[in-house]
């Protein structure tokens, strides 16, 4: 069971992951996910104090992957058990 945050973190995470070199704006990200910008600022926030973004800040600045998708399912699966843990962290 997945907390409607968690659900929107794994799919910020996953558009992040079309584009991994290029840092993507968070208006853009919320127009792809048909989201609320306020709501997925939150998001973002938490993603980078976990480490799995970056934000890149001023005119071609965004949010980024931290690191390189793994292409290892159990890499993923670690990564999405530490986001739903510290999603119920307030």
């Amino acid at each position: 069971h997945l907390t409607r945050f968690s659900d929107n973190a794994l799919r910020c995470l996953m558009v992040l992951g079309l584009e991994p070199e290029r840092a993507v704006p968070v208006p853009e990200i919320a127009m792809r996910m048909n989201m609320s910008y306020d709501h997925l600022v939150k998001i973002v926030q938490r993603l980078s104090a976990l480490g799995y973004v970056e934000t890149v800040r001023g005119r071609h600045g965004g949010v980024k992957l931290a690191i390189a998708p793994a292409s290892s399912s159990a890499a993923r699966r670690s990564s999405a058990s530490l986001l739903l843990s510290a999603s119920s962290v307030p």
